[in-house]
Parts: structure tokens; C-alpha cells; sequence
């Protein structure tokens, strides 16, 4: 549709035209006039600027109530806004670690992390869309809580910091939020816009990470997590990150998909490793520890008949004591530490079922791989070579 655009009177100010159902509506001299204009016509409870930002740069239309409305605004002006947003995506590389804004006026996060609820969408700024990947992690960042008193009805008001770690669990799509009821408006929720799916790994609404106890130094602090951005998510610092994720104490990341005991081990792993090869280490070691614990750790131990292989190569006893459901106890290792993200460390070729002996040896005593091939491990151990064979 070919939509009449205004001409912009000086360098400033930002020229608005609304429409509804392709009829003009009304012309502004800026986009907060606009936007404020928009908000009464519409009886909204929140001026909708976010909507207006992305009609006149980005041509999105919005849907609401049975009617369409689209916003333009001078074509230089709109050139020169996205010439702008380019560079500044090309400032800001993905790091797999993320930054997502909360605005507890507008989402009522307390309430949220109360309920207990885990699983939820988050919206995400558009010219990121192809950075998220599953098995990211993300902090829910809240800045100045703006809420009346009588908006907090009774709740605490919340002081800047994190206030949950979250798991991406896939790429986003357009799509609206089901969780309407936690939107002071929930005409929100209803917005179609580029959401990502995300899980809730540790809830802080009790004892968040308050930036005013954080302690970054300069060289490494994220300014925009500390700062604040006009953008509903933004990479976050990998450093800073590791620093949150240290304050937060032990993380439980919970359950994967598998849990049928006839599961095909190689299939098993390989799919494991295909969903979450673009995972920060943070999660490829909680896969790792999965493996390791869980079913595919109980098959691969059948597989080595609960062996220690490194007992065997030894030639000493490869059995430990018996349990009472009469299996030997043993333990399983990744040989090349997931956290090192090389392709096949999920892999089986890559595990060794050992005595927790041997398990701590690796792990802490004077060991070095000297080779890796399709067929063996060999390894250094104390200034002697112990040749592992592999099971296929």
C-alpha cells in the first residue's frame, strides 16, 4: 500500500502519519506527539511507542481489535534511522550469553517468578533474531521500578539487578504471549512480535543480584546491563556473565528430553549433541553431567560390563564393590572436557567408564592425553603409558 509520508521541517523532530484500515488518521510534528495521541484514541493505560518505533522504521503494521493501523514517517529521516540501527548492530557481536529488559511497570516480573511458573516467551529486539540458538543463557534484568504505589498494591518495590537466570530453548518466532494476566495492559501480550522461548533455571525474586553488591571491574562491566537500553535484549558480556552466574550459587538445570530406558545410546548422543552445538559451556556441562549420571551413562556402563578401564589396561582388578541391586559401581568420564566445546565431546568415543579412583586421577592427578585416535585412548599417568581401547 503506498501511504502518504510527511516531510520533516527540520533536524530534529520526526514526523508522524497514522493510519487505520489504509485511511489517514492524523499527522504529527514527532513521534512522542504521535505517540501520546495514539494512546487517547486508543484509551490505552501505556502510550504504545514501541509500536509506532517499529511502524515507521521497519513498515510493520498492527493489528488491534479488528482494525489495521500503519504509521509513516519522511523517507530521509526513516533511511537515516535504520543506517543508524545498522551500525549499531555491527558494534554488538553475539557472545551466547544474553541480556533481557524488564520493565516491572509494564511486566509484573515479581508476581511472575512468584507463581512459580518456568517456562514463558520473551520479546527480543529484531536485528537479533538470527543470534539466539538453544542452549544460551540469559539474566532478567530489572533497572528503576516506576510503579505507583497504588500499582504495587502491596508489593515490594524492586532495586535494580538480576532477578533469574534463563535457558533459550530455540531460535524466535513471531508469534503473541500466553500469559496475558502478569501485563499491566494486556492488550501487550497480544502483540505479535519476535518472541523466544525461554526457561526460568533459577528464580532470585527472593535474593537477587542487586548491581549495587556487584562487583565489575571497569575493563570487563557491561554498561549496558548496568546502564540500561532501549531494546528488550542485548548480548551480554561473556566475562560479566561467569561473574553473575558465580553469585548465584548452585544451579539445578533440571531434566533433558530422553527418559525411556530402551533408548539407542549412539542416536541418543548424537542428537543431544546436534540440539545443543551452539550451547555456551555452562550447558554443555550440565548435558555432560546428564550423560555422565542419567540412562546413557546406565547403558554405556552395561556396554563396558561396569568395568574401570583403566583398571584393565592396568591388568588389576577392574571390578569395585557390588550394589545392592548387585551391580558394580563405576563412574563415567568425558575424556576432552565438554566445557571446551570441541565437536563429539558428547560423543561415546569420547567416555570412559572408571573406579572413582581413577575418576579422581583424571580429573586432578599427574595425567596427560599423548594420543586420541578412531580406536584408543593413551594416556601418561605418572610417567607411565596406559593404552584404553575404545568400545564401539
Amino acid at each position: 500500500m503506498n501511504l502518504r509520508k510527511p516531510i520533516a521541517t527540520n533536524k530534529v523532530d520526526k514526523p508522524v502519519i497514522i493510519f487505520k484500515n489504509g485511511a489517514e488518521l492524523e499527522e504529527f510534528p514527532s513521534i512522542p506527539s504521535a505517540a501520546k495521541w495514539f494512546k487517547r484514541y486508543l484509551n490505552y493505560k501505556y502510550v504504545p511507542y514501541a509500536t509506532v518505533i517499529n511502524g515507521i522504521f521497519h513498515d510493520k503494521v498492527w493489528n488491534v481489535n479488528g482494525d489495521t493501523y500503519a504509521f509513516t514517517t519522511d523517507e530521509n529521516v526513516r533511511l537515516a534511522k535504520l543506517e543508524e540501527l545498522n551500525k549499531k548492530s555491527k558494534k554488538t557481536e553475539p557472545t551466547g550469553y544474553w541480556t533481557f529488559f524488564c520493565n516491572p511497570k509494564r511486566w509484573k516480573i515479581d508476581d511472575f517468578l512468584k507463581s512459580g511458573e518456568v517456562f514463558d516467551t520473551f520479546s527480543i529486539t529484531d536485528w537479533q533474531k538470527n543470534w539466539f540458538n538453544k542452549g544460551q543463557l540469559g539474566v532478567i534484568r530489572v533497572g528503576r521500578d516506576n510503579r505507583t504505589i497504588k500499582e504495587l498494591d502491596g508489593r515490594a518495590r524492586l532495586k535494580p539487578g538480576i532477578y533469574a537466570l534463563v535457558e533459550i530453548l530455540d531460535q524466535p518466532s513471531v508469534q503473541t504471549t500466553t500469559k496475558e494476566a502478569y501485563w499491566s495492559d494486556e492488550n501487550e501480550g497480544k502483540k505479535a512480535r519476535y518472541r523466544v522461548p525461554i526457561k526460568y533455571i533459577k528464580n532470585l525474586i527472593d535474593n537477587p543480584i542487586l548491581f549495587e553488591d556487584l562487583n565489575l571491574s571497569s575493563d570487563i562491566a557491561d554498561k549496558h546491563l548496568i546502564e540500561g537500553f532501549q531494546a528488550s535484549s542485548i548480548p551480554l558480556n561473556g566475562d560479566t556473565f561467569n561473574i553473575i552466574f558465580d553469585e548465584m550459587g548452585e544451579v539445578n538445570y533440571g531434566n533433558f528430553d530422553y527418559n525411556n530406558a530402551n533408548i539407542d545410546l549412539e542416536d541418543t548422543i548424537s542428537k543431544l549433541e546436534k540440539r545443543y552445538i551452539n550451547a555456551v559451556p555452562e550447558v554443555k556441562e550440565w548435558v555432560s553431567k546428564y550423560i555422565e549420571r542419567g540412562i546413557i551413562a546406565q547403558q554405556y556402563k552395561r556396554k563396558t560390563n561396569f568395568k574401570c578401564q583403566i583398571c584393565e589396561a592396568l591388568e588389576f582388578e577392574p571390578y569395585s564393590f557390588k550394589k545392592p541391586n548387585g551391580e558394580y559401581y563405576i563412574e563415567t568420564h568425558h575424556v576432552i572436557p565438554v566445557s571446551e566445546l570441541h565437536v563429539g565431546s558428547l560423543a561415546t568415543h569420547n567416555l570412559l567408564t572408571l573406579c572413582a579412583n581413577h575418576h579422581r586421577q583424571l580429573h586432578y592427578g599427574n595425567v596427560e592425553l599423548i594420543n586420541n585416535s578412531e580406536d584408543k585412548f593413551i594416556f601418561r599417568i605418572n610417567d607411565n603409558q596406559v593404552k584404553v581401547n575404545k568400545i564401539k
